[in-house]
C-alpha cells in the first residue's frame, strides 16, 4: 500500500508545495493539514467463460494458420529454385508502379 512504500508521504510533501506556491498565504508549517486514506471502490469481479475461450483458442487459431501458409510458401520457394526463376527488384518496382497507376489518374 501507499502508506508502507512512502509514496504518501512524497505526494504530500509535492502537494503542499504546490499549494504554497499558488497561494502565498498558505503556510505547510503551521497550518495542520490531515491526510485521510480510503480504498478505490473497484466493482465486482465477474468470471468471464469467454476470456477463458479466447485465451484456449487464439494461440491455436494463429498456429493453424501459420500450418496452412508456411508450407504454401516453402512450396513456391522450392518451385522457384527448381526451375531457376528470379525475379529482381526492377521486375517488382515496375510491377508496383503498374498495379498502382490506375489510382492516380483522375
Amino acid at each position: 500500500m501507499y502508506i508502507e512504500e512512502g509514496f504518501l508521504a512524497i505526494q504530500k510533501a509535492v502537494d503542499l508545495s504546490l499549494i504554497a506556491e499558488v497561494n502565498q498565504s498558505f503556510d505547510p508549517t503551521t497550518m495542520n493539514v490531515t491526510t485521510q486514506l480510503k480504498q478505490y471502490p473497484f466493482p465486482p469481479y465477474y468470471k468471464d467463460a469467454m476470456i477463458d475461450i479466447f485465451q484456449f483458442a487464439l494461440p491455436i487459431l494463429i498456429l493453424l494458420s501459420f500450418i496452412v501458409i508456411v508450407p504454401t510458401i516453402c512450396q513456391e520457394i522450392v518451385l522457384e529454385k527448381e526451375n531457376k526463376f528470379k525475379v529482381s527488384s526492377f521486375h517488382h518496382s515496375f510491377v508496383l508502379i503498374v498495379n498502382t497507376a490506375p489510382l492516380h489518374e483522375t
